[in-house]
């Protein structure tokens, strides 16, 4: 199950880098998110959209 979960991840983070609607520092921070043990909460998310939106480094489009 570990794989298809990786596949499906990996496959996310390359549309959003291909889109270049988000940075590769907000990926990576996505990344370090989904790799992390903890359990996901939706504050953990919104502090990344929200950290690249006061960045501007969110396609707002």
């Amino acid at each position: 199950m570990a794989k298809v979960l990786e596949g499906i991840l990996e496959s996310f983070y390359a549309t959003l880098s291909e889109s270049g609607a988000v940075s590769e520092a907000m990926i990576k921070e996505l990344r370090t998110l989904f790799a992390s043990e903890k359990r996901l909460k939706a504050d953990d998310f919104a502090a990344i959209f929200e950290n690249a939106a006061k960045d501007g480094s969110l396609d707002s489009d």
